[in-house]
């Protein structure tokens, strides 16, 4: 991007010194573009999206057995547990 600056300003002062443009035009439509290159450059990068990571694949089953069952009778919501995470509605 910078260089494209250069060479517009090497453009503008081959203009300038060999007096192509009586009235300024060409030197002014120059000048401008300059300017907007230069802002342009001077702007900070536009901030990425965070992009949240997908959900990973399951690949891996689980298999059942004596162990599998176990682990299921184990960690199981009990009747109280249920009970609690019940919402009333209309009640405070």
């Amino acid at each position: 991007m910078s260089r494209l600056v250069a060479c517009k300003v090497a453009l503008a002062a081959r203009i300038d010194s060999f007096h192509e443009s009586s009235n300024g035009e060409q030197g002014i439509a120059l000048f401008n573009e300059i300017k907007r290159r230069l802002d342009k450059l001077q702007q900070p990068p536009p901030v990425k999206a965070v992009k949240p990571l997908p959900k990973p694949i399951e690949s891996r089953k689980t298999r059942g057995g004596r162990r599998a069952r176990a682990m299921k009778v184990k960690y199981k919501v009990t009747e109280l547990r249920k009970e609690n995470n019940r919402m009333m509605f209309g009640k405070v």
